[in-house]
């Protein structure tokens, strides 16, 4: 009869599908047909897998193209989940939590603020709030109102804030009353304090765009200024 080797494999199906053992004892097999086929290859080199598998993997589950609309921002996204799914929830923080109306509702209030202060489009805003329900709604709030936001972590000396908000020449700030200390006098005047937004703008807004910037982000330099 015909010489070789026969394996044997003895597996508990409570814990491996059928299928799965098949994948690996293929690939013991397609192993061995590897050391066959060239004996001096170091066996880290050897493929596991066969030519077949391969091509499933790397080709045919990599398939992953998605057409979608490049003109939509991100804001314009939630928008429409907001329009179609009002009630649902968007955003939970601690025990508390924001729907989707309710989200769109608190952008619009603090971009309407931000643009009684002046802002333009293109202009800056910073971003020093503690994580909190309404730290989302201020970073989409800058979209709306056509800004760009400067993230700052409310744990940065005093001075690097300082360095960032005159380095990034921010327009507004948008923090909260127990962080103002954290700002020098001569920009406190720029703080829009998020307790205190809470009416809507009713005139319309020119939203940032998919061209436009979307943040500027501060990271540590080998100058040591951020």
């Amino acid at each position: 009869g015909e010489v070789g080797i026969q394996l044997i494999c003895e597996f508990s199906a409570e814990l491996f599908e059928e299928k799965t053992i098949s994948r690996w004892l293929n690939g013991i097999v397609s192993l061995l047909d590897s050391a066959l086929q060239d004996a001096t290859q170091a066996c880290g080199l050897l493929p596991m897998m066969s030519s077949h598998e391969r091509e499933r993997i790397l080709t045919e589950w990599n398939r992953t193209e998605k057409e979608y609309a490049r003109e939509k921002t991100v804001l314009d996204l939630i928008t429409e989940q907001a329009r179609a799914r009002s009630e649902a929830k968007a955003i939970q923080f601690g025990d508390s939590s924001l729907k989707y109306g309710q989200l769109i509702e608190r952008v619009e209030q603090i971009a309407g603020a931000l643009h009684r202060r002046g802002l333009k489009h293109g202009d800056r805003v910073g971003i020093l709030m503690h994580r909190s329900l309404d730290l989302i709604p201020a970073i989409l709030a800058a979209w709306r109102a056509g800004a760009l936001y400067v993230p700052m972590d409310v744990g940065f000396p005093k001075q690097r804030i300082a360095y960032i908000l005159e380095d990034s020449n921010t327009h507004t700030i948008i923090t909260s009353r127990d962080l103002l200390n954290l700002l020098d006098d001569g920009i406190s005047s720029k703080a829009l304090c998020i307790e205190d937004v809470n009416e809507t703008l009713s005139e319309k807004l020119i939203p940032a765009t998919g061209s436009d910037n979307a943040h500027i982000i501060y990271t540590s330099g080998s100058t040591g200024k951020p």
